[in-house]
Parts: structure tokens; sequence; C-alpha cells
């Protein structure tokens, strides 16, 4: 159910349109497909489930799954029409933040902290592919900045235990979105500088302080799996000097130690991991020690 749009009708005013497509597959193996549609800069479609219907009177749970799927259809398209009907033909925008993830509050306690995008954050960093980092500022009264990231995987244990160590950017909040992790941090831009925008010698002088941050962070029953340039700040020259001078980001990988493995979809092309770390091992201690070696290099 993807709404009718006429030519040249799609553009800003309309981003972020939900719709879904339901299929019915006549062959040998009859089912019915349900997919979600959403309409950005172009059309995206993602399959969200597969019921087949040649099931067995016996396979109950096959059975309650369709049923659950009818269900949540007549739902989902009674909503559907109701909202695009007052919508579609509305002449201001439905909504103008259509580069932005939907969710633009965090919950702390229940309580909700609603906050305003500003910038995607790959724009100014190239190093950041594939990763949903966003500045926003608090709609709350003061004129406070973070940073918001989604991401599939998350230790927020781990930036937690990291924030109270002063290693690492305070984690504000840390809250699931459907099966996303969204990690809501204070912006330290200000005072701190990723280490791979700093020229090779400064890098490598820096190696000590950020051996330190690390240590302190197994000290504190936590791995990170990710020590790279890219994920170590370095206090800014002009910063107050009392400031700690590395802190520590990305705790995608981070976690207890002993329980954490690398991701199936880990990069050995184009970064040179310590020996042993491969899809699914274990992420070890002395690897994030051996990283630091590699800052620099």
């Amino acid at each position: 159910m993807i709404p009718d749009l006429r030519k040249g009708q799609l553009d800003e005013r309309w981003g972020n349109l939900i719709g879904k497509t339901v299929s019915y597959t006549v062959s040998d193996y009859p089912d019915i497909n349900v997919s979600a549609a959403v309409f950005t800069d172009r059309p995206t479609i993602e399959t969200l489930t597969s019921i087949p219907l040649n099931v067995h009177s016996t396979n109950i749970k096959t059975i309650a799954a369709g049923e659950r799927l009818v269900y949540s259809l007549r739902v989902a398209f009674k909503k559907l029409s109701d909202y695009y009907s007052t919508q579609l033909f509305k002449t201001e925008p439905v909504r103008s933040n259509i580069d932005f993830p939907f969710c633009n509050f965090y919950t702390i306690d229940e309580k909700k902290y609603y906050f305003a995008y500003e910038r995607w954050e790959q724009e100014r960093r190239k190093f950041m592919n594939k990763k949903r980092i966003y500045r926003a500022h608090m709609k709350d009264g003061h004129s406070q900045c973070v940073l918001v990231k989604f991401t599939r995987r998350y230790s927020v244990d781990a930036h937690r235990s990291a924030s109270d160590a002063n290693i690492a950017p305070e984690l504000i909040a840390g809250n699931e979105v459907y099966d996303w992790y969204m990690a809501v941090m204070d912006d330290i831009s200000e005072t701190y500088v990723s280490a791979d925008q700093l020229d090779i010698q400064t890098q490598r002088s820096m190696r000590g302080d950020i051996t330190d941050a690390v240590k302190r962070l197994h000290e504190r029953g936590f791995v990170h799996g990710d020590v790279r340039d890219v994920n170590v700040l370095i206090r800014r020259a002009s910063a107050d000097s009392h400031l700690p001078s590395v802190k520590l980001v990305d705790f995608d990988w981070g976690g207890a130690i002993g329980k954490m493995a690398y991701p199936s979809g880990i990069n050995s092309r184009e970064i040179r991991w310590p020996e042993g770390v491969v899809a699914g091992a274990e992420i070890k201690t002395k690897h994030d020690l051996e990283m630091v070696t590699k800052i620099g290099v």
C-alpha cells in the first residue's frame, strides 16, 4: 500500500513517507511476503517477513505467526490510510528533517528528552563511512549539544564505565530503538579532536597516554575491540590542560572481558589487525594494547 504519487510530486515535502507492500506468490511453495517502503531521496524497500501458506495443520507456531501477521496488517493498513488521507494533500511539508532519523528524543526513567538534529557528521568526516552519527541540540531551554549515534551493536556498560573514569565522553543515554541502539553523548568537539586528524608525529607521541586510557578501561573489566586513531580523541592544544589528554569513543564492539567477539563484518582488507583477530574470535585485552602500537604508523 504505497501512496500513489504522480510524476513530479515526490519532492522534499513527501520525504519519509512509509508504506507497506504485500505480495502473494503462487508457486509450488506459496507464501505471503510483507515489505516496508520509505521515500527519502529515493525509494527504499526492504522485506520484513515471509509466511508460508503450505503448512501442515499441526504446525501451530507457523499458523500462529500467520494469524499475527494478518492481524498486524489490518491494524497497519488502517493507520496508514488514516494518516496519509490527512497528509498527502497538505501544502506544508509532512516533515522538514527528512535527512535524519525519526527518533528525536531519548528516555531516562521513562521521561522523554527531546532534541533537534543539526547535521550528519559524515558530511564533515570522511572516515565515518556507514556510521550513523548526528549532531543535535537539546530542546529543553538550554544550548547543550549532543552526538546521537545509531548502531546495531553497542556496549552501554563499557561506555558508561569509561565515562565514569573520565576516559570517554559522558554517556547521557543509551536506548534501544526497535532493533537498533541509540547512544546519546556529550559533544566535546570544541575541546577534543580525533587522532586521525593529527600528524603522525603527534599521534606517536600520544601512544603512552592512549595506552594508559585503554588499561584503565581494562581495569574496570571491559575491552574496547576497535582501538584505532578514528576512535581516539586527543585534547586540543587550546583546551584546559587539566582535562584528560585522551578519551575513547565508539564502543560498538566493547563489553565485558572474556565475553565479546569480533563481528562478522570486520574489515580485514584495509585494517591491519593483531594476529588472531577474525570474525567470531574473542576480543582480548592484548588486542586493544597492540592496536595502540599501530596508531601513527
